[in-house]
């Protein structure tokens, strides 16, 4: 996800770190972005992640972040 925003923003892009719970998944997840902003390929996701359903709740969150994001639209460069 980190590739595609630098892709869309040109490269200009800022990470901030937040707690969390889970901190095997918040070093991985911070590895993995430092990495995209270092220009690397990310990692294939495994096989059975790939096949996982979506959870519920992410599903809920993500279609209220594009309905408040679609109000926005880019102005001219």
């Amino acid at each position: 996800m980190t590739k595609q925003l630098m892709s869309l923003a040109g490269g200009a892009v800022v990470l901030a770190l937040e707690g969390g719970h889970d901190l095997t998944a918040i070093c991985d997840a911070s590895e993995a972005c430092v990495s995209a902003l270092l220009g690397h390929e990310p990692e294939p996701l495994p096989e059975d992640s790939l096949r996982q359903k979506p959870n519920a709740n992410a599903v809920r969150s993500l279609e209220a972040v594009i309905q408040v994001q679609s109000e926005w639209k880019p102005g001219p460069p």
